[in-house]
Order: structure tokens, then sequence, then C-alpha cells
């Protein structure tokens, strides 16, 4: 299922979660752990709408597989307050 809101975006919706990589306002920005070298290519994501960070501390491969559950998505959040 798709959800549809104020900014005629649409974001795919199973189980009363929201599947992040479906929506085109996220953005995956550079999330370095500063005490960890290893780490040092973590991501996180973050709405482009709200500025709000969804996720971080993410492996580069865990970015596409990222979920919130529909009440902790900010799009959709912001588009239902409206």
């Amino acid at each position: 299922m798709k959800m549809t809101g104020r900014l005629n975006v649409e974001i795919e919706v199973e189980n009363n979660m929201c599947k992040c990589a479906s929506c085109p306002f996220r953005i995956v920005l550079p999330d370095p752990d500063p005490d960890d070298w290893f780490n040092d290519d973590d991501e996180k994501i973050v709405c482009r709408v709200t500025g709000k960070e969804i996720a971080s501390a993410l492996r580069p491969y865990e970015t596409d597989g990222i979920t919130v559950p529909v009440k902790r998505c900010p799009l959709l959040n912001e588009m239902n307050k409206e």
C-alpha cells in the first residue's frame, strides 16, 4: 500500500511501517564515529522536509532496509497535521 499526502508524495507502507527507501525526501548523509576509525563510513538517514534524523550509525548496506512506524515518519506526520 502507498500513502499519499499534502506534498503529493507516495510512500510505501506495509504493516504500518514506512519504507524509507521509497521516500523521495530521504537523504543519506555521512555519520562517522569520531572515536572509532573502523566505523568512519557510517551513514544516517535524514528527512529533507523536516530535517529530522530517521536513523543513525548505519552501515552503508543497511540504509535501503530502514523502516519506521507510520507514527514516527516525520513526513507523513507533517502531511497529516495540515
